[in-house]
């Protein structure tokens, strides 16, 4: 999953807020991942304390996913325009949002 993103991809930490820098690899097509088309994808491994928890990410143009799972991609094509932001919950509270505005996405 890290051949997602390039080696000099950062998060800056803000608290619980997270401000994604650096290029974003695109891929041409995923359809592994229901994305024939493709897009940017970003890898998210949650910490274990969250294993068993109900996990709601949200901020994508469809609905709000949830799902029992350590490990998400993000379909960064997928986030609402203006906002580029994806928050996670776990049963309910917010764990961290990151923020993809100032990310590269590599064409």
């Amino acid at each position: 999953m890290s051949d997602l993103i390039g080696p000099e991809t950062k998060i800056q930490w803000s608290g619980t807020d997270g401000t994604v820098i650096g290029p974003i690899k695109k891929l041409d097509e995923w359809p592994e991942w229901g994305a024939p088309d493709g897009g940017h994808f970003f890898p998210v491994e949650l910490d274990s304390q969250y294993e068993g928890m109900n996990i709601t990410m949200e901020g994508v143009t469809v609905p709000e996913k949830s799902a029992v799972d350590l490990k998400w991609v993000l379909k960064v094509d997928e986030a609402h325009a203006q906002r580029k932001k994806f928050t996670f919950k776990a049963e309910g509270e917010e764990i961290f949002t990151l923020d993809f505005s100032q990310a590269e996405l590599s064409a």
